[in-house]
Protein backbone atom coordinates (compact mmCIF):
# COMPACT_ATOMS: atom_id res chain seq x y z
CA UNK A 1 0.00 0.00 0.00
CA UNK A 2 1.35 3.70 -1.07
CA UNK A 3 1.86 6.21 1.59
CA UNK A 4 -0.98 8.42 0.60
CA UNK A 5 -3.35 5.40 0.55
CA UNK A 6 -2.19 4.24 4.11
CA UNK A 7 -2.37 7.67 5.30
CA UNK A 8 -6.14 8.15 3.97
CA UNK A 9 -7.02 4.51 5.58
CA UNK A 10 -5.84 6.02 8.74
CA UNK A 11 -7.70 9.30 8.47
CA UNK A 12 -11.06 7.15 7.79
CA UNK A 13 -10.84 5.61 11.01
CA UNK A 14 -9.62 8.54 12.65
CA UNK A 15 -12.98 10.62 11.12
CA UNK A 16 -15.31 6.95 12.24
CA UNK A 17 -13.83 7.22 15.73
CA UNK A 18 -14.76 10.56 15.74
CA UNK A 19 -18.09 10.73 14.40
CA UNK A 20 -18.68 7.45 17.14
CA UNK A 21 -17.29 9.17 20.11
CA UNK A 22 -18.67 12.91 19.25
CA UNK A 23 -22.06 11.72 18.41
CA UNK A 24 -23.02 10.53 21.64
CA UNK A 25 -21.78 14.30 23.41
CA UNK A 26 -23.52 15.90 20.63
CA UNK A 27 -26.83 14.28 21.36
CA UNK A 28 -26.62 14.25 25.39
CA UNK A 29 -25.73 18.21 24.99
CA UNK A 30 -28.83 18.26 22.84
CA UNK A 31 -30.96 16.61 24.97
CA UNK A 32 -29.76 18.39 28.36
CA UNK A 33 -30.96 21.63 26.31
CA UNK A 34 -34.31 20.27 25.39
CA UNK A 35 -34.69 19.11 29.26
CA UNK A 36 -33.53 22.53 30.35
CA UNK A 37 -36.13 24.27 27.99
CA UNK A 38 -38.93 21.83 29.65
CA UNK A 39 -38.10 23.74 33.08
CA UNK A 40 -38.98 26.81 31.86
CA UNK A 41 -35.33 28.17 31.77
CA UNK A 42 -34.57 31.50 30.30
CA UNK A 43 -30.69 31.20 29.05
CA UNK A 44 -29.63 34.77 28.61
CA UNK A 45 -25.23 35.79 29.01
CA UNK A 46 -23.63 34.67 32.31
CA UNK A 47 -26.55 35.31 34.99
CA UNK A 48 -28.73 32.85 33.05
CA UNK A 49 -25.81 30.47 32.63
CA UNK A 50 -24.85 30.19 35.90
CA UNK A 51 -28.00 29.82 36.95
CA UNK A 52 -29.09 27.00 34.60
CA UNK A 53 -25.69 24.89 35.43
CA UNK A 54 -26.02 25.55 39.32
CA UNK A 55 -30.02 24.50 39.38
CA UNK A 56 -30.81 22.53 36.78
CA UNK A 57 -27.10 20.71 35.47
CA UNK A 58 -27.78 17.13 37.97
CA UNK A 59 -31.62 16.97 37.21
CA UNK A 60 -31.33 17.82 33.51
CA UNK A 61 -28.41 14.97 32.92
CA UNK A 62 -29.86 12.31 34.78
CA UNK A 63 -33.49 12.61 33.35
CA UNK A 64 -31.63 12.88 29.91
CA UNK A 65 -29.68 9.60 31.27
CA UNK A 66 -32.65 7.66 32.00
CA UNK A 67 -34.62 8.87 28.69
CA UNK A 68 -31.91 7.61 26.76
CA UNK A 69 -31.37 4.13 28.11
CA UNK A 70 -35.19 3.98 28.03
CA UNK A 71 -35.35 4.26 24.52
CA UNK A 72 -31.92 1.58 24.19
CA UNK A 73 -28.65 1.73 24.22
CA UNK A 74 -28.54 2.96 20.20
CA UNK A 75 -29.97 6.19 20.99
CA UNK A 76 -27.22 7.81 21.92
CA UNK A 77 -26.05 7.75 18.50
CA UNK A 78 -29.65 8.78 16.62
CA UNK A 79 -29.03 10.91 13.70
CA UNK A 80 -25.08 9.33 13.35
CA UNK A 81 -25.56 8.94 10.11
CA UNK A 82 -26.63 12.74 8.97
CA UNK A 83 -23.95 13.30 11.14
CA UNK A 84 -21.24 11.98 9.16
CA UNK A 85 -22.61 12.68 6.00
CA UNK A 86 -22.57 16.40 6.80
CA UNK A 87 -19.02 16.00 8.13
CA UNK A 88 -17.79 14.48 5.05
CA UNK A 89 -19.75 17.49 2.58
CA UNK A 90 -18.10 20.06 5.49
CA UNK A 91 -14.49 18.59 4.62
CA UNK A 92 -15.20 18.94 0.77
CA UNK A 93 -17.02 22.37 1.04
CA UNK A 94 -14.26 23.80 2.93
CA UNK A 95 -11.04 22.68 1.21
CA UNK A 96 -12.71 23.01 -2.01
CA UNK A 97 -14.12 26.70 -1.89
CA UNK A 98 -11.30 28.04 0.40
CA UNK A 99 -8.35 28.61 -2.22
CA UNK A 100 -10.30 29.29 -4.83
CA UNK A 101 -12.02 32.24 -2.18
CA UNK A 102 -8.35 33.30 -2.10
CA UNK A 103 -7.90 33.76 -5.93
CA UNK A 104 -11.26 35.36 -6.26
CA UNK A 105 -10.76 38.19 -3.79
CA UNK A 106 -7.55 38.59 -4.85
CA UNK A 107 -8.21 38.95 -9.00
CA UNK A 108 -11.45 40.77 -8.29
CA UNK A 109 -10.81 43.02 -4.95
CA UNK A 110 -7.07 43.27 -5.37
CA UNK A 111 -6.74 41.81 -1.95
CA UNK A 112 -3.08 40.51 -1.82
CA UNK A 113 -3.51 36.48 -1.74
CA UNK A 114 -2.39 34.67 1.39
CA UNK A 115 -2.74 38.02 4.20
CA UNK A 116 -4.98 37.99 6.98
CA UNK A 117 -8.01 39.83 5.10
CA UNK A 118 -7.82 37.46 2.16
CA UNK A 119 -7.60 34.63 4.04
CA UNK A 120 -10.54 35.86 6.31
CA UNK A 121 -13.29 37.27 3.29
CA UNK A 122 -12.43 33.41 1.75
CA UNK A 123 -13.20 31.78 4.57
CA UNK A 124 -15.94 33.48 5.20
CA UNK A 125 -17.50 32.62 1.80
CA UNK A 126 -16.16 29.31 2.06
CA UNK A 127 -18.63 28.98 4.86
CA UNK A 128 -21.59 30.89 4.16
CA UNK A 129 -21.02 27.76 1.33
CA UNK A 130 -20.69 25.33 3.01
CA UNK A 131 -23.73 26.38 5.85
CA UNK A 132 -25.89 26.49 2.91
CA UNK A 133 -25.02 23.09 1.50
CA UNK A 134 -25.21 21.56 5.24
CA UNK A 135 -27.74 22.92 6.56
CA UNK A 136 -30.76 20.60 5.44
CA UNK A 137 -28.17 17.82 6.90
CA UNK A 138 -27.83 19.67 10.10
CA UNK A 139 -31.84 20.24 10.26
CA UNK A 140 -32.23 16.32 9.59
CA UNK A 141 -29.45 15.01 12.31
CA UNK A 142 -31.18 17.62 15.29
CA UNK A 143 -34.94 15.90 14.26
CA UNK A 144 -33.70 12.42 14.21
CA UNK A 145 -31.81 13.19 17.48
CA UNK A 146 -34.54 15.18 19.35
CA UNK A 147 -37.50 12.69 18.15
CA UNK A 148 -38.77 10.19 20.22
CA UNK A 149 -40.66 7.17 19.61
CA UNK A 150 -44.30 7.48 19.47
CA UNK A 151 -46.46 3.97 18.72
CA UNK A 152 -43.15 2.67 19.01
CA UNK A 153 -42.06 3.75 15.63
CA UNK A 154 -39.76 6.63 14.91
CA UNK A 155 -41.40 9.28 12.74
CA UNK A 156 -38.14 10.07 10.88
CA UNK A 157 -35.95 6.91 9.54
CA UNK A 158 -33.23 8.48 7.04
CA UNK A 159 -31.92 11.57 5.92
CA UNK A 160 -33.43 11.64 3.02
CA UNK A 161 -36.74 10.72 4.85
CA UNK A 162 -36.43 13.54 7.41
CA UNK A 163 -35.48 16.07 4.56
CA UNK A 164 -38.51 15.10 2.00
CA UNK A 165 -40.86 14.60 5.08
CA UNK A 166 -39.91 18.43 6.11
CA UNK A 167 -39.84 19.62 3.11
CA UNK A 168 -43.40 18.57 2.21
CA UNK A 169 -45.30 19.42 5.45
CA UNK A 170 -43.39 22.60 6.60
CA UNK A 171 -41.90 23.65 2.84
CA UNK A 172 -38.47 23.70 1.48
CA UNK A 173 -37.17 26.75 3.19
CA UNK A 174 -38.03 24.98 6.81
CA UNK A 175 -34.96 23.14 6.25
CA UNK A 176 -33.21 26.64 6.31
CA UNK A 177 -34.25 27.78 9.53
CA UNK A 178 -32.07 29.29 12.10
CA UNK A 179 -29.30 29.73 8.83
CA UNK A 180 -28.03 33.07 10.49
CA UNK A 181 -26.84 31.84 14.00
CA UNK A 182 -25.73 28.37 11.89
CA UNK A 183 -23.50 30.71 9.23
CA UNK A 184 -22.15 32.52 12.25
CA UNK A 185 -20.91 28.95 13.68
CA UNK A 186 -19.60 28.01 10.47
CA UNK A 187 -18.30 30.98 9.28
CA UNK A 188 -16.63 31.16 12.63
CA UNK A 189 -15.05 28.36 13.20
CA UNK A 190 -14.30 28.25 9.58
CA UNK A 191 -12.24 31.77 9.28
CA UNK A 192 -10.56 30.66 13.12
CA UNK A 193 -9.50 27.45 11.99
CA UNK A 194 -8.28 28.84 8.22
CA UNK A 195 -6.18 32.11 9.78
CA UNK A 196 -4.37 29.73 11.92
CA UNK A 197 -3.32 27.28 9.39
CA UNK A 198 -2.00 30.11 6.91
CA UNK A 199 -0.35 31.34 10.09
CA UNK A 200 0.99 28.06 11.02
CA UNK A 201 2.03 27.71 7.76
CA UNK A 202 3.80 30.61 7.47
CA UNK A 203 5.54 30.06 10.43
CA UNK A 204 6.76 26.62 9.44
CA UNK A 205 8.22 27.81 5.85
Amino acid sequence: MSEIGRKKKENHRLLLLFILLCRFLFLFLFRIIIQSRSHHISIHFINSFLCFFSNYYHSCTIHTLTSLLNSGIFAFWRGVIPFAQRAVVVGVCQVGTFDVGKEFYEEKFHIQRGTTLNVFCAAMTSGLFYALVTMPLESAKNRMASQKAGSGELLYKSTMDTITKVAKKEGVVALWNGFLPYYLRCGGHTTSMFIFVEWLRRSLM
